[in-house]
């Protein structure tokens, strides 16, 4: 059949399934299947119309045979998608629950796998049950090689610095690639966290989809950080079971900023986007097929810090904390595993968003990556202590801070915010402390490794002076 015979069939069955004439649309996209069999656009319409039309054995069959064009074409995350939509309809589809335990094999990346080690493996597993979040684990006492830092630990309480199996240590003298990027401009004045929401959703979602297109040159960083990379088969088949698959329209709002939140969605089919509410409202990043979000959901129980949008009809899957729990509990190394993605999604957006490390070449983001250490500090603790110069630059991941000025509290330090970096450049003590007000689990970079990236680049030390002279 040609070309255009095709396009003459496909609108046919469009128009009548927009009509609502579901026996004629059926009998169309049957024959488009046959025209056409590599192609599984055409078994999930004809599913669709099945849908509208109740004929559930139908749909399943329907929905199974595009399953299998998507693994024949190495697809998985659609093939995993198609999949849960047959075990919403028949939980004891055998073909599809055999094909979910397989399912990783075509979900990897393309290029190489990470040469990582094994992930330590926490003792026993009693607390999973006790903490509702991540951060209600008191790390020290789970994870092998958790050691109080005793230089930071002598005057309060502890300092822990939390081993995820990669941590590197010593020099990075080797980062010294030349950048000839411009100068990064000041930091920008604080701005209000939360702004009112606007009535017309399309109208903004159109107003902020050119500064998405800007902004996903910086958002390949989060590319290469996938969380499934590191699950045994057993255990990528259970989370595929477990997670729920979820639809949205174009123009959806999957969540607000401000929201509460306790999933992580992985995009398996459309985009969507990262809108800081301002004021001004701005888009941040456009996520494609394979991306995730909303991963801080599975460690703390804060608000969500940006609002999600679907920029088109999205298809995603959601891995709520239950689930989670439910892997530690059959392998309690999976916690490594999520404080290492935590971890490595983290630095990327420090690379993103701090003027410093956007200077930096990937292959230097890459070799510094590994040289944040995951710390847990307990109430009372100070990330920075005035007096003395900051041991490094401190990234807060979850918890509460506050900097003092002896009795007199100055200001809030929380999620996402970093302390230290002017201590640390400067070699002056610093005039102020920062102290934990809840637990905090943060990352550290040794105060070494900064001050080398920015003697290495001229266009960090001028940003260092900007800062230093903006905050006098």
């Amino acid at each position: 059949m040609s070309p255009s015979e095709i396009a003459r069939l496909r609108d046919a069955a469009l128009l009548a399934l927009e009509q609502g004439r579901l026996r004629e649309a059926l009998s169309l996209c049957l024959e488009l299947e046959q025209q056409q069999p590599a192609d599984p656009e055409w078994p999930r319409r004809t599913a669709k119309v099945c849908r509208q039309a109740r004929l559930v054995p139908e749909e399943v069959a329907a929905l199974d045979r595009a399953a299998r064009i998507y693994v024949r074409l190495g697809d998985g995350l659609k093939a995993a998608a198609v999949s849960k939509q047959i075990l919403q309809l028949d939980p004891r589809h055998a073909d599809t629950l055999s094909r979910m335990a397989k399912l990783k094999a075509i979900t990897a990346t393309p290029h190489p796998p990470l040469e990582r080690p094994r992930p330590v493996a926490p003792r026993a597993t009693s607390w999973v049950k006790k903490a509702s979040t991540l951060d209600g684990i008191e790390l020290k006492s789970v994870v092998p090689g958790a050691r109080r830092i005793e230089e930071r630990s002598a005057r309060g309480p502890g300092v822990y610095q939390i081993p995820l199996g990669d941590d590197l240590e010593g020099s990075v003298s080797a980062i010294v690639t030349p950048n000839r990027s411009p100068p990064p401009k000041p930091p920008p004045a604080p701005k209000v966290a939360y702004g009112a929401p606007t009535a017309d959703e399309d109208a903004l979602i159109l107003s902020v989809e050119d500064e998405m297109r800007d902004a996903e040159r910086t958002n390949q960083a989060l590319t290469d950080t996938p969380l499934f990379r590191d699950l045994e088969e057993r255990l990528f088949g259970e989370l595929l079971l477990e997670a729920k698959l979820i639809e949205q329209k174009k123009g959806a709002e999957i969540f607000h900023q401000g929201d509460p939140g306790d999933t992580l969605y992985v995009i398996a089919e459309g985009t969507v986007g990262v809108i800081d509410e301002g004021p001004p409202r701005k888009g941040l990043s456009k996520l494609k097929e394979g991306e995730f979000f909303g991963e801080i959901a599975l460690v703390a129980d804060q608000p969500r810090s940006a609002s999600c949008v679907a920029l088109s009809d999205v298809q995603l899957i959601g891995i709520d904390r239950a689930t989670v729990k439910k892997l530690i509990e059959l392998a309690p190394e999976v916690l490594t595993i999520l404080l290492r993605f935590f971890r490595d999604r983290s630095v990327a957006r420090l690379f993103q968003t701090h003027p410093i490390f956007t200077t930096l070449s990937q292959r230097d983001q890459e070799a510094l990556s590994a040289h944040f250490r995951f710390l847990e500090l307990e109430p009372g603790s100070a990330l920075v202590e005035a007096g003395t110069v900051a041991p490094g630059l401190l990234v807060v991941l979850t918890g509460r801070a506050e900097v003092r000025e002896g009795e007199r509290a100055k200001a809030q330090v929380g999620p996402g915010e970093v302390v230290g970096e002017r201590s640390i450049l400067t070699q002056q003590p610093a005039q102020a402390s920062v102290l934990a007000r809840t637990k905090v689990y943060a990352l550290e970079l040794p105060g070494s490794a900064f001050r080398r990236i920015v003697e290495a680049r001229p266009e960090a030390k001028a940003y260092v002076e900007a800062l230093v002279k903006q905050r006098g």
